[in-house]
């Protein structure tokens, strides 16, 4: 019998949508000149990236000339702060312990070659940030730079971008967010978000990997002509990802005509997922808010040691269902505090995963659960 193949690690990539697929055939027989050459197809592919840029722009509430591309999220995050450090005058960042280590490893590395002083606001317990600490770190500052991620990605906590947006604001700080998790997730209005810059990866949304943005809020007059232009000289950099931007165009299209649709779907999914693991084992818990307000792609789940050993991930792989672990170890695991006593897996859906999914993956939890049981009774 053949083994499914049950993806739910669609918080760390996404499959192509067949509609991606299809605009990427497209650019390679009709567009696929060099854009900076002068002759016909060379202007025929410059025309498709600027119109593209100028869709992608709409569908998020900015101009065209607010996005920049990227070659994902990674790269917008540290260009994002290389400008604010480089060209802006931040001298002090603040940042959580929880980020991706794409912001996290650069602020790093300036803060140890001496050049900004970083601070790290304060989490609840349930990894939310503490709002009155960061007021506390921006007080009586200047040249400030927050850096904090809309949604988690590990334990699905959304930032609540409102208040810190007024917070920034009352500050005069500038606000930097990595929305890779959010972006075709919700109907975004970037300029609502008081982001000074935010960050994208097409990969999460069913578009091609290789591909995202920065985008630059043009209208705060703190973003001087030179940060704009260092970003805009990093762009026109290198070979354009032709083929990544159609995809790119193509998927944020298709998840703001079915938005609404797809996130009732995948909110049912993940619901289903939680009330078929409580009704089956009443020994797991939830990390962060991922049972509850959390973002509706991702469920990071606790399971004792106890019953479900280290090889609960490999168990889970052999029969064909693909997830993630958060290691106790790594530098989030280890600041969640993750307890040596569990292991921590997060599944992550989409609009391609059903609750026949679910309900394997369950079968299979519970098989797993059983063994083990029957292994401990005969150890002890």
């Amino acid at each position: 019998m053949k083994t499914p193949q049950i993806y739910f690690d669609n918080a760390a990539t996404t499959n192509l949508l067949p509609e991606a697929v299809k605009a990427i055939e497209a650019i390679l027989y009709e567009a696929y000149g060099n854009p900076s050459a002068i002759h016909l197809l060379g202007r025929k592919t410059k025309v498709k990236i600027l119109e593209a840029k100028a869709s992608i722009a709409s569908f998020l509430g900015v101009d065209k000339e607010e996005i920049f591309f990227t070659s994902g999220a990674s790269e917008a995050n540290r260009l994002a702060i290389q400008s604010a450090i480089l060209h802006l005058g931040v001298k002090k960042v603040i940042t959580s312990h929880i980020e991706h280590s794409s912001v996290f490893e650069i602020l790093m590395a300036y803060r140890e070659a001496g050049i900004i002083e970083l601070n790290f606001v304060d989490l609840h317990e349930n990894g939310q940030i503490n709002l009155q600490h960061l007021r506390m770190l921006l007080h009586d500052t200047a040249n400030v730079l927050v850096v904090l991620m809309h949604a988690n990605n590990e334990i699905s906590n959304l930032l609540p971008l409102n208040a810190v947006r007024k917070i920034c604001r009352q500050h005069k700080a500038l606000f930097h967010s990595d929305m890779a998790q959010t972006i075709a997730k919700f109907h975004i209005d970037l300029k609502k978000t008081g982001a000074d810059f935010a960050s994208c990866s097409a990969h999460k949304f069913h578009a091609a990997k290789g591909i995202g943005f920065l985008y630059v809020n043009t209208d705060n007059p703190a973003l001087s002509p030179k940060a704009y232009d260092f970003i805009k000289e990093k762009e026109m950099q290198g070979a354009k990802n032709i083929l990544g931007i159609a995809a790119l165009e193509r998927a944020i299209e298709f998840a703001n005509k079915n938005l609404e649709d797809d996130m009732i779907y995948i909110r049912e999914i993940k619901a289903y997922m939680i009330f078929r693991l409580t009704a089956n084992f009443d020994s797991i818990n939830f990390l962060g808010d991922s049972s509850e307000k959390g973002l509706y792609t991702i469920l990071s789940v606790l399971f004792p040691l106890s019953n479900f050993p280290n090889s609960l991930l490999m168990n889970l792989d052999i029969h064909g269902i693909m997830a993630s672990e958060l290691g106790r170890k790594t530098r989030i695991g280890k600041y969640l505090k993750i307890p040596e006593d569990c292991i921590a897996i997060r599944f992550s859906f989409s609009k391609f995963n059903t609750k026949s999914d679910v309900d394997f993956c369950i079968n299979v939890l519970r098989k797993y659960y059983k063994n083990n049981r029957k292994r401990s009774k005969i150890r002890n």
